[in-house]
């Protein structure tokens, strides 16, 4: 399969999916409530160097 037809193919399977996307009728809106939020410790070094009113993110490894 040359280039051509591998674009033409991602472009149709692309406009196709966003047609598929669709809202129903219904006027309810569910709403999701915002999860609590859990207070832990953690503490650590920054390896960029000193950190001053800094945004931190922390995730959880799982293996």
């Amino acid at each position: 399969m040359n280039n051509l037809s591998k674009t033409a193919l991602a472009i149709t399977l692309a406009l196709g999916l966003t047609t598929c996307g669709g809202s129903s009728s219904s006027d309810e809106k569910t709403v999701i409530p915002p999860p609590e939020p859990v207070k832990t410790a953690v503490s650590g070094k920054a390896i960029k160097g000193t950190m001053f009113n800094a945004i931190v993110n922390v995730y959880k490894v799982s293996s």
